[in-house]
């Protein structure tokens, strides 16, 4: 009986750590989707080429 249920707290803990490994790709997913829109990503050195020529 003790064995039966150490299996069903593991499958639980198991779908727990599977539900917080999903939760946590969503949400890292969604963050590079905004960085991406709000053009964290994008490399912007052209724009100060002309105050580093002094």
């Amino acid at each position: 009986m003790d064995i039966e249920r150490e299996n069903k707290e593991a499958f639980f803990m198991s779908k727990k750590l599977i539900k917080v490994g999903i939760g946590l790709g969503l949400l890292a997913l969604g963050a590079a989707y905004l960085g991406k829109k709000t053009g964290l990503f994008e490399d912007d050195s052209h724009l100060y080429d002309e105050f580093e020529s002094i």
